[in-house]
């Protein structure tokens, strides 16, 4: 594109992280290239190896693919037919996940829960209309989520962090004990084996 002078304008750089994706012709791609390096600096902080490692893994850089299809953000992006579309390891996975989601299955964990409603948003990314799907599923794990926290906090080994979740901000050293408490908690619900079992309607 064209500035109100005729001139090229420069390659946009919208920085995810460390990751840069920028679409340029092959004259300018090193300049473009430069310029997204300079972006991470400009986020993350420019290297001082007295202080701390360089935000740029050089590895990472050197290997990079300059191509108008590429894999970025676990998609496939392709700037010629301007399409975005899913890798086939992420089809590969989300078509294992689901066999595991029978007709004759009743039961399930929060994880297995989260596993394929995490994987079921990844798509919904591309396909929007598949978002209104996964509302039961995560009203299903939010459900379940409240019922492992139920009975997490009547165990005995979880008093000392009850007390402590309900500490006031009063300083520094009280807030973090409570927010300590508070990742304790939900931990612990979230990785307990409890069984949820299927309703007829969304719960």
């Amino acid at each position: 594109m064209l500035n109100q002078q005729g001139l090229p304008r420069n390659t946009p750089h919208n920085t995810f992280v460390d990751d840069n994706t920028i679409a340029e012709i092959r004259p300018r791609m090193p300049q473009a290239m430069a310029a997204s390096v300079e972006s991470l600096f400009l986020l993350l902080g420019y290297p001082e190896p007295t202080k701390r490692r360089s935000p740029l893994s050089m590895d990472k850089y050197y290997q990079a693919q300059c191509s108008y299809s590429k894999k970025q953000l676990g998609y496939l992006i392709n700037t010629r037919d301007m399409i975005v579309t899913s890798p086939p390891d992420k089809i590969l996975k989300m078509t294992n996940i689901l066999h595991k989601w029978h007709s004759k299955r009743k039961s399930y964990t929060i994880k297995q829960a989260s596993e394929l409603a995490g994987n079921l948003e990844f798509f919904a990314s591309t396909a929007i209309w598949l978002r209104f799907l996964t509302y039961s599923i995560k009203n299903s794990i939010l459900l379940a989520l409240r019922a492992n926290n139920v009975e997490v906090s009547s165990t005995k080994s979880m008093r000392t962090w009850i007390r402590d979740s309900h500490l006031s901000d009063s300083d520094s050293a009280s807030t973090a004990r409570k927010h300590f408490a508070f990742c304790k908690i939900m931990k612990a619900a979230w990785n307990k084996k409890r069984n949820s079992y299927y309703n007829a309607t969304p719960q």
